[in-house]
């Protein structure tokens, strides 16, 4: 059985840990070293703010009255791209037996997969993060929703290729190796 521990943002399988998406790609992911502090945690907030409103809207316990004017136009725009869409899953947590890590997509459709970005489209990070959530959900349309503050809200498919997967898998392997190179030092003499 898969469990989440919030706090420490780790995925378990049956009392096992195990990597999550975040963790493999994270060799990729932007050095943010010299950000201020104070934008990132801006940045932090908003994306939160974002992902649980959206939630909350998707199970009907929002009340849309006491958001804030940009979340109220974040709202706005979902329901503008999303309109019609059929929802089967919302922020759900899925496990790969077969590649044994696991992930938290934010939306699953009928037809398709989002996950939600406050921040402006990479390429680099992005194609391999939904191409993970592709391997664990088998879900092979995929896309990602721009919601960046004061603009329109914009869907990218993204291109779940061959090349991309298996570089997403190669960077899964090193992930496993590298766990298993630094317990072999730890415990070295």
């Amino acid at each position: 059985m898969l469990e989440f521990i919030e706090e420490t943002h780790e995925y378990l399988w049956d009392g096992v840990k195990v990597p999550c998406v975040s963790d493999i790609l994270a060799p990729l992911k932007p050095d943010f070293s010299n950000t201020n502090p104070a934008v990132l945690e801006n940045a932090r907030q908003y994306g939160n703010a974002v992902h649980k409103a959206i939630e909350l809207k998707l199970k009907g316990t929002l009340d849309y009255d006491s958001l804030d004017p940009i979340l109220q136009n974040v709202l706005a725009e979902f329901d503008r791209i999303f309109t019609g869409a059929k929802i089967k899953a919302i922020e759900s947590r899925y496990y790969s037996g077969k590649y044994s890590f696991a992930g938290t997509v934010d939306l699953l459709c009928d037809d398709c997969l989002v996950d939600y970005k406050t921040r402006s489209y990479n390429a680099r990070v992005d194609d391999l993060q939904l191409t993970a959530y592709s391997l664990l959900t088998g879900e092979r349309n995929i896309f990602i929703c721009e919601f960046l503050p004061g603009k329109p809200g914009k869907l990218i498919k993204i291109k779940n290729s061959t090349k991309t997967r298996d570089m997403f898998l190669y960077l899964l392997d090193y992930y496993k190796r590298a766990q298993e190179f630094n317990k072999i030092i730890k415990n070295w003499r």
